[in-house]
């Protein structure tokens, strides 16, 4: 029936922190696990990680423009300068985006610490 009320299920809450260890080596808080949605904080372990998987993709794809390049002027000179200069602009900008996201979240987390 459409009017007939819907039965009532127990929903349980989220579960409780962990109780706070005795010991000093590890705040109590760091096990708790991270919000759902928040990204990881930027460290150097994931720039390094990163910076290898995004330098790995733009050698081969900034190698296959410096390929295209080469082969349309007949000259390994153009086609090496090519790659080389596209690489160095692309490296580059992800360079000037991965600071600029360290930079904010620095200054996010001390404007978080002054309220």
């Amino acid at each position: 029936m459409i009017t007939r009320e819907r039965e009532r299920t127990d929903t349980a809450g989220p579960p409780a922190p962990p109780a706070p260890p005795t010991g000093p080596e590890v705040p109590w808080w760091r096990s708790w696990p991270s919000p759902a949605g928040r990204p990881r904080p930027l460290n150097r372990r994931s720039l390094s990680v990163g910076a290898l998987i995004v330098g790995a993709a733009l050698t081969v794809i900034d190698g296959l423009l410096g390929l295209m390049a080469w082969y349309a002027s007949h000259n390994l000179a153009v086609g090496v300068a090519v790659w080389l200069v596209l690489l160095a602009l692309t490296g580059l900008e992800f360079g000037i985006v991965a600071w600029a996201a360290k930079k904010r979240q620095d200054l996010e987390a001390l404007r978080s610490e002054r309220d």
